[in-house]
């Protein structure tokens, strides 16, 4: 396995997730469904991006890259938390975090549902003192993509650019 197979590997589910997303984004109506599967589909990809860096199939600058968007970024790091909740995973560790795509951190009840998370592309969520949130599924999702694609790109071979 040489490094620009893990990267290909990624783009693949990277591909993956930019289709998901184009189905909702063109959708005339709202499946909860569909939209369950783009976090799903992002939650592959950086589980991929994981696989890749800890078989060492990436070039430390493509590692370096990636690890910007799949470990510290605290945006897509919420929206994994969305992940969860779409799949009804009961989180351990207290209430449900997700962040702004300016970073500031949301924390949501414990007993948020899927139904109230993913009911619509735009929902109010409350917080833990009862303030609402507007959560655009859609915007989220652009600005993932565009994350996304930025790491990816800076992961390129010179070559390939």
């Amino acid at each position: 396995m040489s490094a620009r197979d893990g990267l290909v590997r990624i783009e693949v589910y990277y591909e993956g997730f930019r289709a998901g997303l184009k189905r909702c984004r063109d959708a005339e109506t709202f499946i909860m469904a569909d939209w369950c599967d783009v976090y799903g589909r992002l939650g592959q990809l950086r589980d991929r991006y994981e696989i890749e860096s800890k078989q060492k199939t990436l070039t430390p600058s493509q590692d370096r890259a990636l690890r910007k968007v799949f470990e510290d970024d605290k945006f897509i790091e919420g929206l994994l938390t969305i992940r969860t909740i779409g799949e009804h995973v009961v989180k351990r560790d207290g209430a449900p975090v997700f962040y702004t795509s300016a970073n500031a951190p949301i924390y949501i009840t414990a007993s948020a549902s899927a139904m109230d998370v993913l009911s619509n592309k735009v929902v109010s969520l409350k917080d833990r003192e009862g303030q609402s949130h507007n959560v655009n599924h859609l915007e989220n999702f652009l600005e993932a993509d565009r994350r996304i694609k930025k790491a990816i790109d800076r992961a390129r071979p010179v070559h390939q650019k």
